[in-house]
């Protein structure tokens, strides 16, 4: 599995046998044509690679007062559902 999960960042969910894996992307390939990326977050369920996308996006929020930062908190929140809702993984 590999599900881009922000292009602008070049984000995306991926998974093995065992872990969901948050995988950044540079944009370059090694000397043998593999894409160059760093893994950000290895996961044993994709609730907690979920969470860890959250708090990656909540910390780089440059909110200055709470109220900026409850709006950027329901901003990410919404975001993460819209990316979930579309892949049909989020049913409330």
């Amino acid at each position: 599995m590999k599900v881009l999960l922000d292009k602008r960042k070049k984000l995306y969910l991926e998974s093995d046998a065992h872990n969901y894996m948050i995988n950044k992307y540079s944009g370059k390939k090694d000397k043998n044509g593999n894409e160059i990326y760093q893994t950000l977050c290895y996961a044993g369920k994709i609730e907690h690679a979920i969470k860890y996308l959250y708090e990656l996006k909540l910390r780089e929020s440059t909110a200055t007062s709470m109220k900026e930062l409850i709006e950027d908190h329901k901003q990410i929140i919404k975001e993460i559902r819209e990316l979930f809702d579309t892949e049909g993984l989020i049913n409330d």
